[in-house]
């Protein structure tokens, strides 16, 4: 999250000097960083100023993940997994704005906390036997990698779309050679952002928020994240909630 510094001088709707904006960016352990205009965009009135700093990254992650990635249509099936997770819970909002109907690929102990996520229906990802029985989709947004995508993957119609975020062993690709495999990159798309951040102010989209740390805690911030399950990690430079 930062406020801009320097007057922008392309378009009448580009943030000025003191807005309050956001974007996607990289290299940002700093109280102090700077981005290319072209990829801010405003907060709107109402968000929290801190917790929007969590919005670029996993929303154009899962944004782009359904749409570019697996490009979902209206009325195709789509499974998501890791579902419950922030970038996951950012693709199952991005198909269901598409029109697609999501099912949500999570670990068994959480099919009853991924049903709230108003999908169609779920999927036990690490019940073998549920996988074996599942049907085919038009396409598999993966945010999980590794042997579940392999094993997933083979649940792909012919010509489907299977995208991912992660790791996908070279022998899943190999053994389905018609399905079309495209990892995301995530790339900035300010509009996107805004208009997922005006969806968290109007509580269309819940941010997964676990800890809030300052900066000099990166280190242990780290430690957590690669434990994982506690949702998304902030951490803040000592002005970031003014």
């Amino acid at each position: 999250m930062i406020r801009l510094q320097d007057h922008s001088s392309i378009g009448k709707e580009c943030p000025a000097t003191g807005d309050r904006v956001l974007a996607l960016s990289n290299a940002t352990y700093a109280e102090l960083v700077t981005v290319d205009d072209s990829d801010v965009t405003h907060l709107p009135d109402g968000a929290d100023f801190a917790d929007a700093a969590a919005i670029p990254l996993i929303a154009l992650t899962g944004d782009q993940l359904v749409r570019l990635a697996t490009n979902v249509r209206t009325g195709q099936v789509v499974l998501i997994t890791g579902a419950l997770g922030s970038v996951g819970r950012a693709a199952v909002h991005a198909a269901k704005k598409v029109g697609a109907q999501v099912i949500a690929g999570v670990r068994g102990k959480e099919l009853d906390d991924a049903r709230s996520l108003g999908v169609s229906d779920v999927l036990a990802i690490d019940d073998d036997k549920a996988i074996e029985k599942f049907p085919l989709v038009d396409a598999i947004a993966d945010t999980v990698g590794g042997e579940v995508a392999a094993k997933l993957i083979a649940k792909v119609k012919q010509s489907g779309s299977f995208g991912y975020t992660s790791v996908l062993p070279e022998s899943a690709a190999a053994e389905n050679p018609a399905v079309k495999i495209t990892r995301v990159f995530t790339k900035p798309y300010p509009s996107k952002v805004r208009e997922f951040a005006d969806d968290v102010r109007d509580g269309k989209f819940m941010l997964t928020i676990g800890r809030r740390m300052p900066l000099r805690d990166a280190a242990e911030a780290h430690v957590l994240g690669e434990k994982g399950g506690i949702g998304k990690i902030l951490l803040l430079a000592p002005d970031s909630q003014h």
